[in-house]
């Protein structure tokens, strides 16, 4: 939904345009993730290094312009507790660490390398956020962020280098929501092959093509994402995702804390931190979209009640 609205912007065209390039990445980066490990993990290569060059450069542009007034241009103060709901409902923009647990068997060494690769994954992400965000500002101002919204961004490259830097921007958003669709198509379909095979999902979806890749299950993932991103909205999809993920965080850290983990009250910290996240994004999603509130619901009761129990059966019919 980004991207289309970040090449609408880019070519000045209708608001039928996000959508449609909605579509043509999801369906494009589906066929590429049923082509092979090889042709997904290329892209995702080109895709990570090359937004990160280019915001970057932009970044710092932005932070040799400091001046610390437009942190605050144009715009009311909220306090803290306005960051507080803020990180909140934009939780899922750090959905992608999950991932990499999903792609265990596809990793070498990886009771090493997953640990050390998450933590220093999540520290970098953090930095670049921060410097985005700083720079970001200092080349337009808070106010023009607020306004720009989704494409804030095309806004701060435009100041910074002009066409040039609208279309380096246009170039980076590409880039960036690329590698987060086809990272998540990638892992997230490996996941729902390794449940399927443990019979908690229909068995259709553990079928692979002959590039041993779980292609209905990719299929799958695509078209739900194209047609969430068609009907949607940015910010309902947002806080409907951010939910999503903080009551899945709250659980897997529930599940670290019952298994007495080392160090287990960082993760009994972030269980309660995730669920007064939850909280606040189900509250607004309460007010804004309670029809997207009642299908995440719907999804949590299959998951807690209803699965358990026809896997249950399952099992028993198998022994």
């Amino acid at each position: 939904f980004t991207f289309g609205h970040y090449m609408a912007k880019a070519f000045s065209l209708g608001d039928w345009f996000p959508r449609i390039c909605s579509l043509t990445i999801i369906l494009i980066l589906t066929f590429v993730n049923i082509r092979g490990v090889g042709e997904s993990s290329r892209v995702e290569i080109v895709t990570v290094w090359g937004k990160l060059l280019i915001l970057a450069g932009l970044s710092i542009i932005g932070l040799l312009k400091w001046s610390p007034e437009k942190l605050s241009q144009g715009i009311d103060p909220t306090g803290l507790s306005g960051a507080f709901v803020g990180a909140a409902i934009t939780f899922m923009a750090y959905e992608g660490f999950q991932l990499l647990t999903y792609d265990y068997d596809e990793i070498r060494n990886a009771d090493r390398i997953l640990p050390l690769s998450s933590l220093t994954a999540v520290l970098t992400v953090i930095v670049v956020y921060i410097i985005v965000a700083l720079g970001a500002v200092m080349l337009v101002g808070a106010d023009a962020i607020v306004a720009e919204k989704e494409v804030s961004l095309i806004a701060a490259g435009r100041q910074a280098m002009g066409i040039t830097g609208v279309m380096l921007v246009t170039i980076a958003a590409v880039f960036s929501t690329a590698s987060a669709i086809n990272a998540t198509l990638f892992s997230t379909a490996r996941l729902m092959e390794d449940v399927s095979e443990k019979r908690y999902l229909p068995a259709i979806l553990s079928h692979e093509n002959l590039q041993k890749v779980p292609d209905y299950a990719v299929i799958l993932l695509g078209t739900a994402g194209i047609v969430l991103s068609v009907i949607g909205s940015l910010g309902t999809l947002v806080e409907a995702a951010s939910l999503t993920f903080l009551f899945t965080f709250c659980t897997v850290n529930l599940i670290a804390c019952h298994e007495k983990i080392p160090f287990s009250w960082i993760s009994l910290v972030g269980a309660a931190g995730s669920a007064v996240s939850c909280g606040v994004v189900a509250w607004r999603l309460w007010q804004s979209a309670p029809y997207y509130l009642a299908g995440i619901g719907a999804m949590v009761f299959l998951a807690i009640v209803v699965q358990p129990v026809i896997g249950m059966k399952t099992h028993q019919k198998k022994r």
